[in-house]
């Protein structure tokens, strides 16, 4: 009797483990401001300039009715390609347009970095904009590795 009362114990405390993932692959709420400042804190940050809504939708061609939340730091200086871009959309149909909108942004900037300043180029040739749930994100930085850590902690 024992026995049986052990393994029906075992099995529901193993069914409860299982029970309680709710198989959601994206992260769970990230405040967009939160994996910024960290990010900030973590490199050297040159001076930023902060997108505003119409910017984003002038440059990027985001419609901001996707956009739950957003940061967007590019540099002050022409000569800088740095950058950080950090947003949730409203859902992941609009995930998936956000995230096409920063790829073609980020593409242009690649494109005039590369005749431009081909030293900033180098460090942008390999950024990808990344996608986890609802998120959107990259940076273009020197640090890149460091940054790299931060989004993994926050998105995957």
């Amino acid at each position: 009797m024992k026995k049986i009362l052990c393994t029906v114990l075992a099995l529901t405390a193993l069914l409860c483990c299982f029970s309680s993932c709710d198989g959601n692959d994206g992260p769970k709420e990230v405040n967009v401001n939160d994996v910024y400042n960290e990010v900030a804190a973590a490199i050297t940050v040159p001076d930023f300039i902060e997108l505003t809504e119409t910017d984003i939708v002038d440059y990027v061609a985001v419609n901001t009715a996707d956009l739950k939340q957003i940061k967007v730091q590019i540099s002050a200086e022409a000569i800088s390609a740095d950058q950080i871009v950090i947003c949730e959309a409203v859902d992941a149909a609009a995930a998936d347009r956000v995230e096409a909108a920063f790829t073609a942004y980020l593409n242009s900037v690649k494109n005039s970095f590369k005749n431009y300043l081909p030293s900033e180029f180098a460090k942008m040739e390999d950024i990808e904009v990344q996608k986890s749930g609802n998120y959107v994100y990259y940076a273009v930085t020197s640090e890149i590795d460091t940054v790299n850590d931060i989004f993994d902690k926050y998105f995957k």
